[in-house]
């Protein structure tokens, strides 16, 4: 078994994780990346960090 097929059936696995997670625990936010996008969108508010993240993202 090559390198390849070993990470894709890691990948494979990490993603079946999250659907059990995201189908078992309704409530939570770690098999999502609704954490990242709150993260954003507080960014915004503060001028200093949302420069930052502009200045990084272009």
């Amino acid at each position: 078994m090559g390198i390849l097929s070993i990470t894709i059936l890691a990948f494979a696995a990490i993603e079946a994780l999250n659907i059990l997670v995201l189908y078992f625990m309704l409530g939570t936010t770690r098999g999502n990346g609704l954490g990242a996008f709150k993260a954003y969108e507080k960014s915004i508010t503060d001028p200093e960090v949302f420069a930052l993240y502009d200045g990084l993202n272009r």
